[in-house]
This record gives structure tokens, C-alpha cells and sequence, in this order.
């Protein structure tokens, strides 16, 4: 079963987890600013990933979802979501939001992978809007392996 892990990111956390997914699976990823959507039909499964800030999907990833619903709901689809949101509520519900609900209903699992920051990777706005929102202003991992195995087991 051919599978692709496409992915947004903006500092690399999103990347390094699907990443980590595609060496799992022996999967292929893709960013989806480099995607050939034509290439969709070569894959059975499609995981999608996206981080989440402002409560929100990062990037082009709802827009890429949009304008491929059809193609997505033909296929066997996993999602994830990165982010430091630190209630297990507030994570399922970024989850939930993060993705168009007929995909949300129609993925065989959706899972809340943690993040991390970066504090140099950040720019000066981004800095400031860590440390007031987040009461942040170092570096912080709280990546959650167990959800990312629980996903890689779910797609094996």
C-alpha cells in the first residue's frame, strides 16, 4: 500500500515529525508547496499534517484540503496536528478545527502530536506574541512520541 505524508510547516517542527512518519512507514513526503496534486492518484493512503497557531491550520494546508476534497475522501486518510497547546480539550479541539470536518469524519485516526519552539527560528513579532500567549521565552519540546507510534501503528 503506497502512502504519502504531505505536510505545511514554518520552523520545521511539522517537517521533523513527518519525517519521522515517512521513515516509519517507507512513505514519501511532501511539503505541500512542492506537491503536484496529479500525483495524488499514485497513493492509497494520505496523511496529512499541519501545526497549529493562533488556534488555527498553518499555511495553504486548508485551502490544499478544499480544493481536494473529492481526491482525499477517495483515500485512506490519517491526520495530525503539531502545536504547545497545553489542555488535552483545547488540543482535540484544534484538531478537529484544523481540518475540514467531512475529512476529519472520514480519517481512520487524527492525533495531537505536541510540538516545540525554537526561540531563534522566531522572528521578532513571534517572539513576542510566545512569551505573552504562551509564557514562553526559551526553547520548549514537548513533542508526544506516543501519539506519533500510535499513528504510524494505526496506518502499518
Amino acid at each position: 500500500m503506497k502512502t504519502a505524508v504531505l505536510y505545511t510547516s514554518k520552523h520545521g517542527t511539522t517537517y521533523s515529525i513527518a519525517k519521522h512518519i515517512s521513515m516509519a512507514l517507507s512513505a514519501d513526503v511532501f511539503s505541500l508547496n512542492e506537491l503536484e496534486v496529479d500525483s495524488l492518484s499514485h497513493y492509497e493512503t494520505i496523511i496529512l499534517g499541519t501545526p497549529i497557531y493562533a488556534g488555527k491550520s498553518y499555511g495553504n494546508m486548508d485551502l490544499f484540503c478544499r480544493d481536494n476534497l473529492d481526491t482525499l475522501l477517495a483515500k485512506r486518510i490519517a491526520l495530525f496536528a503539531s502545536g504547545l497547546t497545553a489542555s488535552k480539550r483545547k488540543q482535540q479541539r484544534q484538531l478537529q478545527t484544523a481540518y475540514l470536518k467531512p475529512l476529519y469524519n472520514h480519517s481512520s485516526i487524527a492525533v495531537f502530536v505536541g510540538g516545540a519552539i525554537n526561540i531563534s527560528k522566531l522572528t521578532l513579532v513571534e517572539k513576542l506574541l510566545t512569551k505573552t500567549r504562551l509564557k514562553v521565552d526559551a526553547d520548549v519540546t514537548d513533542i508526544d512520541q506516543p501519539a506519533i507510534e500510535l499513528l504510524i501503528a494505526a496506518v502499518a
